[in-house]
């Protein structure tokens, strides 16, 4: 008995101490991933500044998950246009487009989990030579006080940031191919 109270403390004394840490962990989280596609910007954004590409090539695609089921909004490259999704991996979420600009780039909102986490997102197009383009996808969020949720945003960029490459993969392929 004497060995099991033992355990307990020191179980109880690991919990408080892990809390104690979250409080002084980043709330704030950033992905950024970039890769370079060989065409203009405008080519680029041709594809991604159109949500209805976004069903073949973005994170929240069926290439991500196949039993999924994804809708656009029937003006689907206009600002203001909206992506839902809802899927056993994927989970219930939305995309909306906030910016769009076929030189620079777009910026997005995410309410991912049904809208119980908001994070903000871009693509930003950055003409290297000509022809090619760095494209650039980041997402960024706050976990606010959860301090689960703050160890989670530390490792936002692991579990994240495959899955951006892939997207940013997929993108390339799609947008090479014409």
């Amino acid at each position: 008995m004497n060995v099991l109270k033992q355990v307990l403390v020191v179980l109880l004394g690991l919990t408080g101490l892990a809390l104690l840490v979250s409080f002084v962990l980043p709330s704030h989280w950033e992905v950024s991933r970039e890769l370079t596609i060989n065409v203009w910007p405008s080519e680029v954004h041709h594809v991604a500044g159109d949500l209805d590409t976004w069903k073949t090539w973005s994170l929240w695609s069926l290439a991500a998950d196949p039993a999924a089921t994804i809708q656009t909004s029937p003006q689907s490259n206009k600002i203001g246009s909206t992506l839902t999704w809802s899927g056993p991996s994927l989970g219930h979420g939305s995309l909306e487009l906030k910016t769009l600009n076929r030189d620079e780039g777009l910026t997005f909102e995410l309410k991912l989990r049904g809208g119980k986490e908001l994070v903000e997102g871009s693509l930003h197009y950055k003409e290297i030579t000509t022809g090619a383009t760095v494209v650039t996808m980041t997402l960024h969020g706050d976990v606010g006080g959860d301090p689960i949720g703050r160890y989670m945003a530390i490792a936002r960029g692991y579990t994240m940031g495959p899955d951006v490459v892939e997207s940013l993969s997929r993108l390339k392929r799609l947008v090479e191919r014409g």
